[in-house]
């Protein structure tokens, strides 16, 4: 699991987004940013989660409902999946025209 990942975690009704895979004061913890937060994190132990693969389109929804705060702070994620969103819409549509 790195950064940028979504996992399930018991703490959230959606995937939370890991924002640092390596806490050197914390071993085997990750910090997430989960929507109940609005972006905020929470600190969770590894062995409790598990990696999940979602749509491009799910991943910009759950961060559309992280706090303004959020895309300045982690610019370099959000960009990352709005890319992959329109990497991905960019296929379907040429997929739809061949």
């Amino acid at each position: 699991m790195n950064s940028g990942d979504f996992i399930l975690t018991n703490f959230s009704k959606n995937p939370g987004l890991i924002i640092k895979d390596k806490l050197p004061e914390i071993s085997n913890s990750l910090l997430v940013s989960i929507t109940e937060f609005k972006g905020d994190y929470i600190i969770l132990d590894k062995k409790e989660l598990k990696k999940t693969i979602i749509s491009p389109l799910s991943a910009i929804i759950i961060l559309a409902n992280y706090d303004n705060w959020f895309y300045e702070e982690h610019k370099d994620i959000f960009n990352e999946k709005i890319i992959d969103f329109a990497n991905d819409y960019i296929h379907t549509i040429n997929d739809f025209i061949k």
